[in-house]
């Protein structure tokens, strides 16, 4: 798996602790995950039963919520 940088908001931290999710399944989801571009610049990736919503900024990925 390739190194891609990601940075998680407060929330995302939480639901991330909260379901046990850990960093390498956020980014398998990013990498292998379907994607929908919205109109505000979000990416939605989807990858098994994990939605992750982020944005890229200065090459990091920033998680705004993580959804299972």
């Amino acid at each position: 798996m390739s190194e891609i940088r990601i940075s998680y908001s407060r929330h995302a931290q939480e639901r991330k602790t909260q379901k046990g999710i850990h960093d390498n399944e956020v980014k398998r989801t990013i990498q292998k995950g379907a994607k929908k571009i919205q109109d505000d610049n979000k990416i939605i990736a989807s990858f098994s039963d994990l939605k992750i919503v982020y944005k890229i900024k200065n090459n990091v990925h920033y998680i705004i919520t993580i959804i299972d």
